[in-house]
C-alpha cells in the first residue's frame, strides 16, 4: 500500500490488516538488525491511540511507518530509544518476508487507555494490554536485561 522510499525504511511496507493497518517485512530481516528508525513528527499534549510515550509527561506521534506497528504480546521487534527522541525497533528474531513487525506496547507506555483487551492472537497472549505500570515481573526482567525498554519507564515517577 505506502512503502516508504527513505532506505532506514526500505524493510517495512504498510499495509491493511486485521487492525486496519500494520507494517510487513518487505526483505528477510535478520535478529538485532534495527529494521525502523523512527522520528517525531509532533508532540502531543495528551496521549492518542497512535502516540508514543517517551518521558513521564511526554508523547509524540512518530512517522510512517513505526505509527502502524501493531501490539503483540510476543513482538517481533524491541524497542530503544534513539538520538531522534523517538525509538529504534530492533528484530528480535529473523523476520522472513511478509512477518508482521510488532512491538509490546508496555514497554514504551506507562499506561495504556482507549483498549485493554488484547487481540495479538500469540499463545503467549496476556489477554489484555494495559502498560508498563501492570507488566509482569518476568517479561520487565526480559526486557529490562536485553535493553528493550523506554529508560523513562526505570526511573522513579
Amino acid at each position: 500500500m505506502s512503502k516508504n522510499t527513505n532506505s532506514r525504511y526500505s524493510l517495512v511496507e504498510v499495509k491493511k490488516n486485521k487492525e486496519g493497518f500494520g507494517g510487513f517485512a518487505i526483505k528477510s530481516i535478520k535478529r538485532g538488525e534495527a529494521v525502523i528508525t523512527s522520528k517525531p513528527v509532533r508532540e502531543l499534549k495528551t496521549r492518542t491511540s497512535h502516540s508514543a510515550q517517551v518521558d513521564w509527561n511526554k508523547h509524540i506521534l512518530t512517522d510512517k511507518p513505526a505509527r502502524y506497528i501493531n501490539h503483540s504480546c510476543d513482538p517481533t521487534v524491541g524497542v530503544r530509544s534513539n538520538k531522534y527522541g523517538a525509538y529504534d525497533f530492533i528484530a528480535l528474531k529473523d523476520l522472513p518476508i511478509g512477518t508482521e513487525v510488532t512491538a509490546c506496547y508496555s514497554t514504551v507506555e506507562y499506561e495504556i487507555t482507549g483498549f485493554s483487551k488484547c487481540s495479538c492472537g500469540s499463545p503467549k497472549c496476556l489477554k489484555k494490554v494495559t502498560g508498563w505500570k501492570d507488566f509482569p515481573d518476568l517479561r520487565k526482567r526480559f526486557f529490562i536485561k536485553k535493553g528493550f525498554v523506554a529508560p523513562y519507564l526505570l526511573t522513579k515517577k
